[in-house]
């Protein structure tokens, strides 16, 4: 504002200053000193030196360039000399940097200084440098110190102002000279002992290389961050669990990140990662994004979870997600609330193993821009079914896919033509074979989207005999990923929507479905309306007559937050859907819709199943035995299976469960799963006209029996084994496979496995004469006996003429309710109505049976109550 103001500066310190509304100042004294002062500087010359930018460590000639100025032009004939020293920071004079320093008038011809520099009036800048080695240490930034010292000038009147001279800073920045792991004492990533150079640890302020051939790999134990990580080839570090190794600068990974703990990648700049190495947990933690190069022969492997909190992953197209026998990469959770995406192609693997030649339901798990051709048959087809002339590029990758003779529309050619890729058309309820691969229009594939796939083996498999051999093989796609909310929905219109795929509206109808995220979802947290709680896929180990695998079920109970499974036994479906994994559903309701989320992910190293494996089952799979269950209060399990009789060490033909836990309810319902019919041998637990692979009920404890009804069908003139699997049962209650053709009942001991064989004859296909029968050990009761226990009781028994009935209080009657007593053929030889108001005890006459063993039904709603008697 037209006011003049003094500042004092003392040379050597540096900060900021700004003139405020509160400046304060004297008005005399100093004022006039510091006038006389300005008038004096103003007359002189100030001499200054500048700081230069940071020099990075080089191999070559490197410099470090001063730039020296006077501020105004000399007198005439007036020369100024200098010397220019170099003092000690925390570089080293001779090893960091060159010990001679060089100078120079035109910045062109530069001279080494020997002695002193003497410039004459005209000369108003001087260039001076100093060189920059390469120590090959790593270290922090180092810092020196650049004096002019004293300004001797050949006036006898001094024109400096600043005479007795000036100084400027230099800084050297480490040219990422790694610490180099040896290993020489121990694991221990932190140890400064298992480095080179040994007096040094791993910090945010060195670059890490990490070389094969070491006998001690290196194990993160605690969280550290680093500036760059190369992992050689061969090479392999291991983070530990709950450890995370945050690195700031770029990864060159060509060996193997190991570990439950996290690799992540957290720098404030942008970041590369490059390589063929393997990850087994990267997250992605930098606002400026992370790139993998684009280089000719990269490609980022992951082999477990790669999460994304911030920023944006871009692949290059270089980035697969591995699917191999121990390993397989998922995409964990990706935080779209904060913006983080992924940008460009992924691979996805899925492994088939081979042994068996069986469909597989399965879905793309990305969004392709090739066709079915180019990825499940890995851009290839057979146009003759001469084996010498098969394509096959690349070993142990893709599979054949048949529906032509000549190999038309991109299908492999077959003598039979027959096709082996399907979709579910979920509006007519009807399978619908593909008519081409190789369109670009109509055979790209979407996530979400489902196909049943009759996997042969790879594209090695001889596909010209009727038993040929399947091998392993890995069928991959490339495409975009889908992460972030997704919908399925019966309209296929809305807000993140999967538009390709639409459930079926219509109640009891069937919907073809795929896990939409290459991660393991679970299904309890999984939003569903109108849709059933019950999951199905296709388990290609099941051994029916062709071999062809059957239907699992995976049955979840809101009310317990649990879920069980079809097959108690021997099953590996869970609650986990695998990547990859198509799947059945059922509509309950109008409207239904299914809602995936990024928290319904789960990247737990369990939440991998084995369900397009074929290898031998595990011997059982249950979750809780027989020692630890409570009677009548806990869990009670019993398995039913078929099984062909000469695959009794494999997977059985078909199972069904019958479950009794509290939580889980009497009434058909949410707990209960309807049964899918497999194309080989069924078997169900049979409610009047519905089957039931699984069925769910309170516990047994306050019944006195209960009996179900099985059905088996598609059977043929084989031989079978019908296996009660009674390992996870400990109720009071004893159990009774009955033959009502036979008149036989056959004990099953809790805890324990029953085998009985059976064997159809020529053109039956179907047995529903086999029921389960559960009851409590009852004594008998004469006549005269109070009855006191609950459930349904008869007496006396053995009977001669009259038969005593009883209800227990647990039992209310409902409208309708009958008993029955029927021989073991099933035939029901007496009937009577039973009234709500006939009270809890009641007669029948049995006078007119003839001697022998008989059955009592009553049946009240939805319940069934049954005992056995003896006719004298």
């Amino acid at each position: 504002s037209g006011t003049s103001r003094y500042l004092f500066v003392l040379p050597g310190y540096e900060s900021n200053f700004s003139v405020g509304s509160n400046f304060r100042f004297n008005s005399s004294g100093v004022k006039t000193d510091l006038e006389s002062a300005k008038t004096t500087q103003d007359a002189t010359v100030v001499v200054s030196i500048s700081d230069p930018s940071v020099v990075i460590e080089a191999s070559g000639n490197n410099y470090i360039n001063f730039e020296l100025s006077f501020s105004k032009s000399r007198a005439t004939g007036n020369s100024i000399s200098f010397t220019p020293t170099l003092i000690d920071g925390t570089a080293v004079v001779g090893s960091d940097l060159g010990s001679t320093i060089q100078y120079s008038l035109n910045n062109s011809t530069w001279s080494d200084l020997t002695s002193s520099i003497t410039v004459t009036n005209t000369t108003n800048t001087v260039f001076l440098r100093v060189s920059v080695t390469d120590d090959s240490r790593p270290e922090v930034n180092e810092n020196f110190v650049i004096k002019t010292n004293s300004f001797t000038e050949s006036a006898t009147t001094k024109e400096i102002s600043n005479s007795s001279g000036t100084f400027s800073t230099g800084t050297i920045a480490d040219n990422n000279d790694p610490l180099v792991w040896t290993g020489a004492s121990n694991n221990s990533f932190g140890s400064s002992s298992n480095w080179n150079p040994n007096d040094l640890s791993p910090s945010v302020d060195y670059s890490i290389s990490i070389p094969s051939g070491i006998t001690n790999d290196p194990e993160v134990g605690n969280d550290v961050s680093i500036k760059d990580l190369v992992i050689q080839s061969g090479a392999k570090i291991t983070i530990n669990n709950n450890t995370v190794l945050s690195v700031k600068g770029n990864v060159s990974n060509d060996g193997q990140s190991l570990g439950e703990g996290t690799l992540e990648l957290s720098g404030t700049n942008s970041q590369t990662i490059s390589g063929t190495g393997a990850f087994k947990s990267l997250k992605i933690e930098n606002t400026s994004g992370v790139t993998i190069s684009n280089n000719v022969g990269t490609m980022v492997n992951m082999i477990g979870v790669l999460s994304i909190n911030s920023g944006q992953l871009s692949t290059n197209g270089n980035l697969t997600f591995k699917s191999t026998a121990s390993d397989e990469g998922i995409l964990g959770t990706v935080n779209c609330s904060n913006a983080a995406t992924i940008n460009g192609n992924v691979i996805v693997e899925r492994l088939i193993p081979g042994s068996q030649r069986a469909f597989r339901f399965l879905t793309p798990g990305v969004n392709t821009t090739g066709t079915i051709r180019d990825n499940w048959q890995e851009g290839q087809n057979n146009t003759s079914t001469v084996y010498a002339s098969y394509q096959n590029n690349t070993t142990g990758y893709g599979t054949h896919i048949t529906g032509s003779t000549t190999g038309a529309n991109g299908f492999d050619a077959t003598l039979t033509g027959n096709p082996s890729l399907f979709k579910f058309d979920n509006a007519t309820q009807t399978w619908v074979s593909v008519s081409s691969t190789n369109n670009a229009s109509t055979d790209l594939m979407k996530f979400g989207e489902a196909y049943r796939i009759l996997i042969r083996g790879s594209r090695a498999v001889n596909m010209n005999t009727n038993t040929p051999v399947p091998d392993s093989t890995t069928i991959r796609t490339t495409g975009q990923l889908c992460y972030c909310e997704t919908i399925f929905n019966s309209t296929g219109s809305g807000t993140s929507v999967l538009s390709a795929v639409s459930l079926n509206a219509t109640t009891n109808a069937w919907s073809f479905i795929g896990n939409p995220y290459w991660a393991y979802v679970d299904w309890h947290t999984v939003t569903k309306q109108n849709v059933s709680n019950t999951y199905y896929v296709w388990d290609p180990t099941i051994a029916g007559t062709n071999g062809r695998g059957g239907f699992e079920a995976w049955i979840y109970n809101p009310g317990t937050n649990s879920g069980q499974k079809q097959n108690g036994t021997t099953s590996r479906l869970d609650r986990y859907i695998q990547p990859g994994q198509a799947f059945f559903v059922k509509t309950t309701g109008s409207s239904p819709s299914i809602t995936f989320n990024e928290t319904d992910k789960y990247t737990g190293s369990n939440g991998r199943k084995s369900i397009f494996s074929v290898d031998s089952p595990p011997v059982s799979n249950s979750t809780n035995s027989a020692n630890n269950l409570q009677p009548d209060v806990g869990e009670n399990r019993i398995s039913i299976l078929i099984y062909l009789k000469e695959n009794l060490d494999k997977k059985a033909a078909d199972a069904a469960t019958l479950y009794y836990a509290n939580g889980w309810s009497d009434e058909l319902g949410v707990d209960d799963a309807d049964k899918l019919n497999n194309p080989d041998e069924n078997i169900a637990l049979s409610r009047g006209a519905k089957n039931f692979a699984f069925e769910g009920k309170n516990p047994l404890s306050n019944l006195l029996s209960d009996s179900v009804d099985l059905k088996l069908w598609n059977l043929n003139a084989r031989s079978y084994v019908l296996r009660i699997n009674a390992e996870d049962y400990a109720a009071q209650h004893e159990i009774f496979l009955v033959d009502k053709l036979k008149g036989t009942e056959y004990r099953v001991n809790k805890g324990s496995i029953f085998d009985v064989s059976i064997a159809p004859v020529t053109g039956q296909r179907t047995l529903d004469n086999f029921y389960l029968l559960l009851r409590k050990p009852v004594l008998e009761l004469s006549s005269t006996q109070a009855v006191t226990q609950k459930g349904f009781m008869v007496y006396p028994n053995p009977v001669t003429n009259e038969l005593n009935l009883s209800l227990g209080s647990d039992i209310e009657l409902q409208e309708n309710s009958k008993l029955f007593i029927s021989d073991f053929n099933g035939q029901r030889l007496l009937t009577a109505d039973i009234e709500v108001g006939d009270g809890n005890s009641f007669s029948i006459d049995v006078s007119a049976l003839t001697a022998g063993t008989y059955i009592v039904e009553l049946i009240s709603g939805k319940r069934r109550y049954t005992h056995k008697i003896i006719k004298k």
